[in-house]
Formats: structure tokens, C-alpha cells, sequence
């Protein structure tokens, strides 16, 4: 029996950070699928932000987003609080397999290529080459 992949993904979720938990092994994956782990390590990190500056980002002028596996109502809520975009994962993959059907178009791209051709034999359609 195959277990589902999606078993192996946590959504996004409001519970608080922490900085200790997240060096015992057993507690890192839940503490970086909190908000919090994003915004303090991720987002509002100084290293980070001195980086972005060195490239011309300043606090305004650019868009912070988590790609993730879905969230909860109430880290979605944090987000929209911090002015962070949530995409979902599942979603992207959609909309690149869906933009491979309108657009006749060969991947360089390993992982696109692979989106693609897995659209592909999911649907039944021939591969093509543009």
C-alpha cells in the first residue's frame, strides 16, 4: 500500500517559534512550519536584509512570500498582518503543467521538463517538441 506524499507535509501554521527548539532534531521540522521561523529567519534577519540591501532591496520595494503546503486560517492571518504573500505549492505546480498545454514549449529546465512531462502521461497527451 502506497502512503499519500501530502502525509509527509505540514501546513503552515501560527504556533510560536523557537529559537532552542529548533536545534533538537526531533522539534526542527514543526518549528519551520511556523510563521514566526519565517519572519525571524527568513525575513527579519539582519544578515538577510544587509544582504538584500547590498543588491539594491530596500524594506519597500520588494515582495516577501512563502511558498508552502497550504496554511492555517490563522497563519494566513499572520501573513496578510506582516504584508507576506502564501502561495501554495500545489498551485504553482498547476500553473506550470496548465501553462505547458496553452504554449507548446520544450523545458531546459530539469524541473519543469519533469512538471511537464508528468502532466503530460497524467492526461494521456504525446510529448511535443517546439
Amino acid at each position: 500500500m502506497r502512503s499519500p506524499i501530502s502525509g509527509s507535509f505540514s501546513k503552515l501554521t501560527d504556533k510560536p517559534f523557537s529559537q532552542s527548539d529548533l536545534k533538537i532534531r526531533i522539534k526542527q521540522a514543526s518549528q519551520r512550519r511556523t510563521f514566526g521561523y519565517f519572519l525571524e529567519r527568513k525575513f527579519e534577519l539582519e544578515e538577510v536584509i544587509s544582504e538584500l540591501n547590498k543588491y539594491g532591496f530596500e524594506r519597500d520595494n520588494y515582495q516577501r512570500i512563502i511558498v508552502t503546503w497550504g496554511a492555517t486560517l490563522e497563519a494566513e492571518e499572520q501573513a496578510k498582518l506582516h504584508n507576506v504573500l502564501l502561495w501554495d505549492f500545489r498551485d504553482l505546480l498547476h500553473e506550470i503543467a496548465d501553462a505547458s498545454k496553452v504554449k507548446k514549449t520544450y523545458f531546459n529546465d530539469d524541473t519543469a521538463r519533469t512538471i511537464q512531462l508528468f502532466d503530460m502521461a497524467a492526461s494521456g497527451r504525446k510529448a511535443t517538441v517546439a
